[in-house]
């Protein structure tokens, strides 16, 4: 899971943090890997109530108890501005139910794999460009956050649940677009998205077969903080390699760190890693080091072509 006030706060839109959200879950496990898009169908226009209604009360009488999504963007509730993101819960909550598979989320499952994003509209409504914009940068935000691409992570309600659900009442094909843009900028073709987005699935797996080598270098780049080793999903495996890349000072910044400083980086780490183990099948750092910096320059080259 991520700090979802954190992840949207740093994305620029308005966020209000509900009390009890970090707590607010329903049972069963959450292993969040997806997005997925609703409306709340609330009459039209601003619904400042319904925060509560989603977070707090849900619809105890149809056997679906709260949450009814982690996240709801309001249209402009009391002295909210338009597009404010309300986080109620980050744990597991009762908006996707049946359906799929879909994407990155397997059939039945969007409860436990996908982030729910209730947005105040309702069906015929004219949709306010100012919500729509919020609603697509929080979006964006948080794949990102996820190691995710709104290709495959970002399904509106109706596509996951195609013939029971209509909701949300626009374009979910624009929208994955318009999220994907914004998630790799074309004005700074360097940004950290970009690394990944030009590697294919077989090279994202031979830089992870790669890095594998070294156990000590596991422990030193490849270890979440919970402690956990690679569940091996594509998805997991392009967080991961992400998270490494990071490290390495390729990606996290719109300018891409000095390639002498990548490559330095780089050797520093293996060699770090090498101290704490005997070597044994380990590469030579610094050709190791020279054959990551290869790969950089190749991929930030095609990237920007």
């Amino acid at each position: 899971m991520i700090d979802l006030v954190a992840v949207l706060k740093a994305s620029g839109v308005p966020v209000i943090e509900h009390p009890g959200a970090r707590t607010r879950t329903r049972p069963g496990s959450f292993s969040p890997r997806a997005v997925m898009i609703h409306h709340d169908a609330s009459p039209k226009g601003p619904s400042p109530g319904n925060a509560r209604f989603i977070f707090e009360q849900g619809r105890p009488s149809e056997g679906i108890p709260a949450p009814l999504s982690q996240l709801w963007v309001c249209m402009g509730c009391g002295s909210h501005e338009v597009g404010t993101w309300h986080v109620g819960a980050y744990g597991r909550a009762n908006h996707g139910g049946t359906g799929g598979p879909w994407g990155r989320i397997s059939k039945d499952s969007a409860n436990t794999l996908a982030y729910g994003v209730e947005v105040d509209f309702t069906t015929g409504e004219k949709l306010d460009p100012r919500l729509y914009h919020s609603v697509c940068v929080g979006a964006a935000a948080l794949l990102n956050a996820l190691g995710a691409h709104a290709a495959d992570a970002m399904p509106g309600h109706k596509d996951y649940a195609a013939g029971r659900k209509s909701d949300p009442d626009w374009d979910m094909s624009k929208m994955r677009a318009d999220v994907a843009g914004m998630q790799r900028d074309p004005q700074t073709p360097h940004t950290r998205e970009d690394f990944l987005m030009a590697l294919t699935d077989a090279e994202q797996t031979e830089v992870l077969s790669r890095l594998r080598a070294l156990d000590a270098f596991r422990d030193w780049a490849f270890v979440p903080d919970d402690g956990s080793y690679f569940p091996g999903s594509k998805g997991e495996i392009t967080k991961r390699v992400r998270d490494i890349a990071n490290k390495l000072g390729v990606l996290g910044s719109t300018v891409v760190a000095d390639k002498n400083a990548i490559a330095e980086a780089v050797q520093a780490g293996v060699k770090a890693a090498l101290e704490a183990s005997d070597g044994t099948g380990a590469p030579d750092p610094d050709a190791f080091a020279q054959e990551v910096l290869a790969a950089v320059n190749a991929r930030l080259d095609k990237a920007a072509a």
